[in-house]
């Protein structure tokens, strides 16, 4: 069952449809902006992970306040036009240039889906989250410079480094509007609240879980291979 969990604004949004490609991308804000397919045709994702990346799918959708929208609209080249944008169709993603308000660190979807379940479940800090469901791919929102802590202590967890990207000053990357809904291809796994969330303990909460999400995936892979051979 679906369930809605809407945070009532003071500001009402429209409705429509639409896709982006920019989602951990290392191109600059200006060019994603000015990039000839930009904004795209409305449609909903259709692209799929398979095999061990196939996560399960979410069933939230999470949603922003329109005080929300004027602080995370300050990333962008033009803030003034990107409020403009979502006031006007609240569906529509929209470029932000990360190292202004806050950095990105990006992982596959499956190990994503994992990090982001143990961090809830734990209560450990937990930023804003996004899920790209056509790149199959989660981008964790970390404060401004967090991911130069972020890189420092994950190279302290002990084993083998997980795959991951990130994303600071000169890149961008693509966020959902305040308002998407089922089945859009850019949803909010966490949507952002007010600028509290850069927790200072963000980076070392995200580092810590992401070794521990990646090495409970490898073992339950070891152990269905396993199986699958004995069977």
């Amino acid at each position: 069952m679906l369930r809605i969990s809407l945070r009532q604004g003071p500001r009402p949004f429209g409705r429509s449809r639409v896709d982006a490609r920019w989602l951990g991308s290392g191109v600059t804000a200006n060019r994603a902006a000015s990039h000839g397919d930009w904004p795209y045709r409305p449609h909903r994702a259709t692209g799929r992970c398979r095999g061990r990346d196939q996560p399960t799918e979410v069933s939230d959708v999470q949603r922003m306040t329109w005080r929300d929208v004027e602080w995370l609209s300050e990333a962008a080249d033009d803030p003034a036009e990107c409020r403009a944008t979502w006031a006007n169709d609240p569906r529509l993603p929209y470029p932000l240039a990360t190292g202004r308000c806050f950095d990105v660190v990006t992982v596959d979807q499956r190990l994503g889906i994992e990090t982001f379940d143990l961090l809830g479940r734990r209560g450990l800090p937990l930023g804003p989250a996004v899920l790209d469901r056509a790149a199959c791919r989660v981008g964790f929102l970390l404060r401004s410079l967090g991911v130069r802590d972020f890189a420092r202590l994950l190279a302290l967890e002990p084993g083998p480094t997980p795959p991951h990207r990130t994303l600071g000053p000169g890149s961008v990357v693509v966020v959902p509007g305040p308002m998407p809904l089922p089945g859009d291809r850019y949803a909010w796994l966490n949507a952002p609240g007010r600028r509290p969330w850069a927790h200072p303990l963000g980076p070392a909460a995200l580092a810590a879980t992401l070794v521990a999400a990646a090495e409970t995936l490898a073992r339950l892979d070891g152990y269905g291979e396993a199986r699958h051979q004995v069977a």
